[in-house]
């Protein structure tokens, strides 16, 4: 009796059947591994909630209308940050919070300054919107960011809210 696991031997007729037929090759889009750590910066988050969603960078940027090589370069780390607008259409096609994907929630509080900063990230706000909420012009804004200019106090409680309201 022959082992079926063997293969055909030379003596048996239907081992020729298979002559002249071309192998087929099978081809399919294949995506980079799921990540299972969505990080802690915007490049690793970016990448991370793109490929939950199966989206290229390409698809990406055509539903968020957004240029191609703007998310390509926040992705791989050449730049860190995106305009407000920018980060708030990618987040609404990915289907994650703007502050999340933007890893602001990693931001540092442990001085003033930085607590203006993290709250200004948080409210997704240009330093010109900022400087309009404190009333002053935008040197005298980025003074307060960096900490060599005190604001108003009750403006600063408002503004920092944002912060006690994220928790």
């Amino acid at each position: 009796m022959d082992d079926p696991y063997l293969p055909p031997s030379r003596t048996d007729k239907s081992a020729d059947n298979n002559v002249g037929i071309k192998p087929q090759i099978l081809t399919k889009t294949v995506y980079p591994t799921q990540p299972t750590n969505p990080g802690s910066t915007i490049a690793e988050r970016l990448y991370y909630s793109r490929n939950i969603k199966h989206l290229l960078l390409k698809e990406l940027s055509e539903k968020a209308t957004t240029c191609f090589q703007a998310i390509s370069n926040v992705e791989h780390g050449k730049t860190k940050f995106m305009r407000p607008e920018t980060l708030k259409r990618i987040a609404s096609v990915l289907n994650v919070s703007p502050i999340w994907l933007a890893a602001y929630d990693t931001l540092p509080e442990d001085t003033i300054p930085k607590k203006i900063y993290k709250a200004r990230m948080y409210r997704l706000c240009t330093i010109d919107d900022a400087a309009k909420f404190f009333a002053c012009s935008n040197k005298t804004y980025i003074l307060i960011e960096k900490g060599e200019r005190l604001p108003d106090s009750q403006k600063l409680g408002t503004w920092l809210s944002t912060l006690r309201s994220s928790d």
